[in-house]
């Protein structure tokens, strides 16, 4: 039977008991837009970076390893030298196991704009360049590597303007691109086509043997999910869906995980995930979270694994500069449950994005920031671990007192001199200002009677949270 799960505001107050500690890390050399494209797997991240203030500028793409609670930076591959800064090479970029996939939709080798991807293997723990791919029958336009996917010893690419052999160039029908590793080459498998399909490929997810694959866009009048499964020789069709109700609704993003297809539906400032779980080459309807936008930010994406969900914003309604939310779900006992609300530590002033770029493995979760900081060096990206582990000594010394109070607030540890700064957030997740705490105590006077969360940031990045009654 189908369930509805009601979120509201007041599901905020759970935060207050779900402590995060956020580590964030940029590249050591100049960057722009750090986290406009990234990946995890294990402890690797990948993550790519513009060079300069826009696209003609070039790419970068980083490696960085996570060691506990040390995050290494291991390489990075630059615009490879058959290329110019312009071929968007790091637009997208994926990793799994020792295998690194980077797209760059307008290489222009084959013919303008036909793409390429370019592969990287870690050898004796050093990673190398191994492999260049370009569609065997690309053409100009076609913006092979639009996505790109590693996944089990096997490597998908979209190419969202592809058209058949013979077909007019303007009907951007799409197609994905399919690769097995031999033990020393990607050798091309599998086409798979959709017939009267527009822009086929705009986002590929897959888990299992489920792909799921987007066709359309949202300056389109309808965008769908494409299903297929994998019979252990081919990649099959499935179905077709398409939960939209009415004009204004339209897909942001989807996932697969766990035998079930989560689809991100928004309508301005709703949205809902509807979930559905596998049946017999069907996905049947089985919940629907509700209302997960935070205020006027408009829910853009989401991962999820493992009983946990994230959901990011890449835009809002009102035109005023803000930090950007990210909401953490966890499924308990068969319900997705909200649990807190999550920022960036950047300044208050500034569209940060974060949360516009996530990835999550068994061992962390990965979330960009690529505006923070503006202007140069722009972007950040944080992480913290999937057990969401905190610094247990920092949350037993520190102390808030009087609690409740009407007036000034008091700091009671050694930590003071350690703390950046101190975010003061209201029940719905609004952030209400920013403290740069110099001393031990802060003032509440000016605010209305109420329950506050505070943020404390400490130098090295790692923030707790406290909450405090103003009465």
């Amino acid at each position: 039977m189908k369930k509805i799960i009601f979120c509201t505001s007041l599901l905020f107050f759970q935060a207050l008991f779900s402590q995060i500690t956020l580590t964030s890390f940029s590249p050591n050399i100049n960057h722009s837009s750090f986290g406009k494209a990234l990946d995890a797997y294990g402890n690797d991240m990948v993550i790519s970076a513009t060079n300069g203030m826009n696209f003609m500028d070039g790419n970068n793409v980083f490696v960085f390893k996570k060691n506990g609670s040390i995050i290494n930076q291991e390489t990075f591959f630059t615009t490879p030298s058959d290329g110019i800064a312009s071929d968007g090479f790091g637009n997208t970029v994926s990793i799994d196991n020792d295998f690194i996939a980077v797209g760059s939709p307008f290489h222009d080798e084959v013919s303008s704009n036909a793409g390429a991807v370019y592969l990287y293997r870690k050898v004796a723990n050093s990673w190398q360049f191994i492999q260049k791919i370009t569609a065997f029958d690309g053409i100009a336009d076609d913006y092979f590597g639009y996505d790109v996917k590693v996944y089990n010893n096997q490597l998908f690419v979209t190419a969202i303007d592809d058209e058949p052999t013979g077909q007019p160039t303007a009907l951007n029908n799409g197609a994905v691109y399919v690769y097995n590793f031999n033990g020393l080459n990607w050798v091309f498998f599998q086409k798979i086509t959709l017939g009267a399909s527009y822009k086929f490929g705009g986002k590929i997810k897959i888990s299992n043997n489920s792909l799921a694959i987007s066709s359309g866009s949202t300056f389109a009048p309808l965008i769908n999910i494409h299903t297929y499964n994998f019979n252990g020789s081919n990649w099959n069709y499935s179905n077709s869906l398409n939960p939209t109700s009415t004009a204004e609704q339209y897909i942001s993003d989807f996932n697969l995980d766990n035998n079930q297809l989560f689809v991100l539906l928004s309508t301005g400032l709703n949205a809902n995930v509807i979930i559905y779980e596998a049946g017999s080459n069907i996905w049947n309807l089985s919940s629907t979270l509700t209302n997960v936008n935070q205020g006027d930010n408009i829910a853009t994406t989401f991962v999820v694994k493992n009983d946990m969900m994230f959901i990011g914003s890449g835009a809002y309604i009102l035109q005023m500069t803000r930090k950007s939310p990210l909401s953490y779900y966890k499924k308990i006992n068969g319900n997705w449950v909200f649990q807190e609300v999550i920022y960036g530590n950047g300044n208050i002033g500034n569209d940060d994005y974060f949360g516009s770029r996530i990835a999550i493995t068994d061992n962390l979760v990965l979330i960009g920031a690529p505006n923070e900081n503006y202007p140069l060096p722009i972007g950040k990206a944080y992480t913290f671990d999937t057990t969401l582990g905190i610094d247990e000594n920092t949350l037993n010394e520190f102390k808030l007192y009087p609690n409740p109070t009407n007036d000034k607030v008091f700091l009671s540890n050694n930590l003071v001199n350690e703390i950046r700064f101190i975010d003061i957030y209201q029940f719905d997740g609004k952030l209400i200002k920013q403290v740069k705490s110099n001393s031990n105590s802060i003032s509440l006077k000016e605010l209305s009677n109420g329950i506050y969360l505070l943020k404390i940031t400490k130098n090295n990045g790692v923030s707790f949270t406290r909450k405090i009654v103003k009465n």
